[in-house]
């Protein structure tokens, strides 16, 4: 089931989240052999699955902001001759933070 077919439904997750909570389906119609309602699974999904589920997104999309930051650094402090440090860093969040943000949440990163 796709999230444009579950009015009300994905209002609740981000488009990451979403895709996740399909897959949850995916398994629980597999192990009881049966069809498995949207809200059957987003209760087994709430109650059982979504807090670990989001605290190791937390943990991956930090990793790789991490990661990006460096990057930037390395590249900014190479063109300025000099290590930039805590301003480069500081330069991406300004410049680049807020788009990387919604692109790892609509699950393009």
């Amino acid at each position: 089931m796709s999230s444009e077919g579950a009015p009300g439904f994905n209002e609740k997750f981000s488009s990451r989240e979403w895709r996740a909570v399909e897959v949850h389906r995916y398994f629980l119609s597999q192990r009881f052999s049966r069809f498995v309602s949207m809200e059957e699974t987003i209760d087994s999904w709430l109650n059982q699955h979504s807090a670990r589920w989001r605290e190791e997104q937390v943990r991956r999309s930090t990793l790789a902001q991490v990661r990006e930051m460096e990057k930037h650094k390395w590249i900014e402090s190479e063109k300025a001759g000099l290590d930039l440090g805590k301003e480069a860093v500081l330069d991406w969040i300004t410049k680049y933070a807020e788009t990387w943000r919604k692109q790892w949440e609509g699950g393009q990163i």
